[in-house]
């Protein structure tokens, strides 16, 4: 899939700053990392900073159209493709293999929305310094 430069978006966003002091481990799910686009037919490449969690527990998303997705642990090799419902039924605990997890999305029109992709899950423990 070819995309011109407008259409090729990039995005960094994570939840983790905002649990650097944290000693205990979060009782229920925090969002660990969110990121948006619409109104617009293109490619998104994202990545979500796992450092300090613990554990994925859910993936959540708001969108509507065509909306396709596939993931890597790495950042090269990517899965195939899915519809992102099917992406979302996926369990969590598979996705995460490392301190980052990549996505990339394909909205196929402009009928196609992301209005919201989350990531939910645990913080681990910080050890006293």
């Amino acid at each position: 899939m070819d995309m011109d430069a407008e259409s090729w978006i990039q995005g960094y966003f994570t939840g983790v700053a905002l649990h650097n002091h944290l000693r205990t481990p979060q009782a229920h799910p925090s969002v660990i990392a969110s990121m948006s686009a619409t109104g617009i037919a293109a490619d998104l490449e994202w990545f979500a900073d796992l450092s300090g969690v613990a554990a994925l527990t859910a993936l959540s998303a708001e969108f509507t159209g065509n909306v396709s997705a596939s993931y890597s642990s790495d950042g090269v090799s990517y899965t195939n493709p899915v519809p992102l419902p099917e992406l979302l039924r996926v369990n969590p605990s598979a996705l995460s293999g490392g301190t980052r997890l990549w996505f990339r999305f394909h909205l196929a029109d402009d009928a196609a929305d992301l209005t919201n992709f989350t990531l939910w899950g645990v913080f681990s423990n910080e050890e006293a310094v």
